[in-house]
């Protein structure tokens, strides 16, 4: 697996971020993980949106 690192997080997104892995009783990692594999899966092809 890869690891990878997030610089500059906003202070409020790190706070929901831990809030959200306390309360689910899980790792920050782990919390992460979840919630990108949601995204990932909740995604579709992104439409072009052309605005003249």
């Amino acid at each position: 697996m890869k690891t990878i690192s997030i610089y500059n997080l906003e202070d409020k997104v790190a706070a929901l971020l831990r809030q959200k892995a306390k309360e689910s009783n899980m790792s920050l990692n782990k919390t992460v993980q979840k919630l990108l594999k949601k995204f990932k899966c909740q995604s579709t092809k992104p439409k072009i949106i052309l605005n003249y």
